[in-house]
């Protein structure tokens, strides 16, 4: 939970991936685009964060690099062009540097209240990693209701036998084994309670979120850490989860001093105009949507342009949230959700509004700790301004894009054919299962054939006489195949009813007698996202690929105008990992957010920069 980054997908990130050497590079400017710069820092963080392609191949690193500079040389240019447009000035732009601000914010307000008060005491470590070289065989009864559980600890005491008491409820098909508890599984209470048991006893009802708790401990073995590897990572383990729970502590008693003297309501009202509209959008949406697809359902900004539509000037600029000072209007709460974002798995009213409400209950308590970091200053500080600045250049470099791709037309028959291209249906063809005895002799394939016919057991034939070696454990069934896999067999097998039994088939390893005993018809399987769901997403990759020549000409155009240094020898002597990562950032106090911003490349119109320079020889 207290993380700073969360790893998604590929490998694994290293949080302090930048080295001491590097350490004195990170305040060095790699390129000047313009007004704005680009440090070794902002580099590093973004390279080492964002997918590259070739970045395994160690001798072709320097060219990584230089092409990714220059893709975050095109969002910089892109950006200045978006300022001169005064995008800058827009709508969403303002809303979305206000929510990053607010919630970077946020992140520097939990440092100074939880990450950088964490210290472990000396007892806790020990008493940690004493726990930590141990591990429980353990069951246990739970209930919700206290006075049920506390009646089954007086069983338990007049010597019932726990097992008994625990076969006829509903919690053994949780637990049809013993659990392996190992430090740090359990809630600090019950762990507390667990580890002070001796082998075949059990602990008093213990009280936690969800109900109330009975361990029993079955069994207490010692952990074997007899190498430096695991003494290190047993020691990184203990720390980890002391310092989290330490964390969650610090961060509890902040909560109840913080909001102890603090009510905001939303006004009602309109919280069910909204929430009518959101399930409309929503309704829609799941009617769009594949059959058994399991994609969650977005509210995005598409939708947002249309949930603004039906409501009047009035409601959008009406108070929603009710805060004492500058309370917020229905239109800012609507951007933050589109920003923030709203998803649900499956459409149901309930659904909406309990989802709607969590929103709500989660904006409000988010605004008043972020109001508390910009009381303080926190805004102001150079980490926060260094990932607003570099997000902001981010939203306004999109911005440009969109401007440019949202005048293009594109034909619906073209985005038809991509979309066609692009989710194909999936053709499963005729598959067969079925039983058969392989022997060397014509007589003996007869003889089989009889008996079989006669009413024997096919697969007991096929188990007395089959030398098909690799079907022997399955008493000569092959499973399900498509009829092309085996040849003649497969021929033959297609043409049979179920159940029905072949006549002896000549093959080169001898004479086989086969019987079809299962039989799946050719399936065709629907694309896995209908038309209506991804048309938007496709109108734009092909507005994209139609603009590309002139997108090219424009930031070499833009590049010329805006003064571009390069430091070269800076990027060289900065080292790059070359496992590729991408990571979700997880912010103090609630939020989440891609760890830095994920560019497209984008470095065509070097040339054509470059190319308006003459080289003296």
């Amino acid at each position: 939970m207290y993380s700073r980054i969360i790893i998604t997908t590929l490998l694994i990130l290293v949080l302090g991936y930048k080295s001491t050497a590097q350490t004195l590079l990170l305040d060095e400017v790699i390129a000047k685009v313009g007004s704005k710069t680009i440090s070794s820092d902002e580099f590093l963080e973004r390279i080492e964060l964002t997918p590259q392609f070739r970045k395994n191949i160690k001798r072709l690193m320097p060219s990584v690099k230089l092409e990714f500079l220059y893709t975050l040389i095109t969002e910089k240019l892109w950006a200045l062009e978006a300022e001169k447009m005064g995008l800058d000035t827009s709508e969403s732009i303002r809303t979305a540097v206000s929510l990053l601000e607010k919630m970077f914010s946020r992140d520097a307000l939990f440092n100074k209240e939880v990450r950088e008060k964490i210290v472990i005491p000396e007892e806790d470590y020990i008493l940690a990693t004493i726990r930590n070289n141990k591990y429980y065989l353990s069951r246990y009864l739970f209930s919700e209701d206290s006075t049920e559980i506390f009646s089954l600890h007086n069983h338990l005491l007049s010597g019932s036998n726990f097992d008994s008491l625990l076969a006829g409820r509903q919690e053994l098909s949780e637990q049809p084994d013993t659990l392996v508890i190992v430090f740090g599984d359990l809630i600090e209470s019950i762990e507390d309670s667990l580890y002070k048991l001796s082998e075949n006893e059990f602990t008093s009802p213990v009280s936690a979120p969800d109900g109330w708790y009975i361990f029993y401990a079955y069994k207490i073995e010692e952990r074997n850490l007899n190498t430096p590897e695991q003494l290190d990572e047993a020691e990184s383990y203990v720390e980890k989860i002391l310092t989290e729970r330490i964390g969650e502590n610090l961060q509890n008693s902040f909560y109840r001093d913080f909001f102890n003297d603090k009510k905001v309501d939303a006004d009602r009202q309109l919280f069910i105009i909204l929430a009518e509209s959101l399930c409309e959008i929503f309704k829609k949406k799941d009617l769009l949507r594949r059959e058994g697809s399991t994609t969650l359902l977005t509210f995005d900004a598409w939708d947002l342009l249309g949930l603004k539509s039906g409501f009047n000037d009035k409601q959008l600029n009406s108070d929603f949230i009710r805060f004492d000072n500058d309370p917020v209007s229905l239109n800012d709460f609507m951007n933050y959700l589109t920003f923030e974002g709203f998803q649900i798995d499956k459409y149901s009213k309930n659904k909406v509004y309990g989802k709607l409400n969590t929103q709500v209950k989660l904006f409000i308590e988010r605004e008043l700790l972020a109001r508390e970091a910009i009381k303080r200053g926190l805004n102001q500080t150079q980490e926060v301004q260094k990932y607003v600045n570099m997000w902001r250049d981010y939203y306004l470099s999109q911005a440009f894009l969109s401007s440019r791709l949202d005048t293009v037309h594109i034909d619906s028959t073209l985005i038809k054919s991509l979309y066609n291209e692009r989710y194909k249906e999936a053709k499963y063809p005729e598959l067969l299962n079925i039983i058969e005895i392989l022997v060397d002799s014509l007589s003996i394939a007869e003889k089989i054939y009889k008996d079989a016919a006669a009413g024997s057991d096919f697969s007991q034939l096929a188990e007395q006489y089959s030398k098909r070696t690799w079907t022997r454990e399955t008493k000569g069934e092959y499973g399900f195949f498509p009829t092309t896999q085996f040849g003649k067999l497969g021929e033959i097998a297609s043409k049979l009813e179920l159940n029905e039994i072949s006549r002896p088939i000549k093959l080169k390893e001898g004479y086989s007698v086969i019987k079809l005993i299962g039989r799946k018809h050719e399936q065709i399987e629907e694309p896995f996202k209908k038309f209506d769901e991804v048309k938007n997403k496709l109108k734009l990759e092909a507005a994209f690929d139609s603009q590309y020549s002139d997108l090219v000409d424009l930031t070499a155009e833009s590049a010329r105008e805006n003064l571009i240094k390069i430091n070269p020898y800076s990027l060289d002597k900065l080292k790059i990992s070359n496992i590729n990562t991408f990571a979700i950032r997880v912010l103090g106090f609630g939020g989440k957010i891609t760890a830095v911003p994920i560019a497209r490349p984008f470095s065509g119109w070097v040339q054509k920069w470059l190319s308006r320079y003459d080289i003296l020889p």
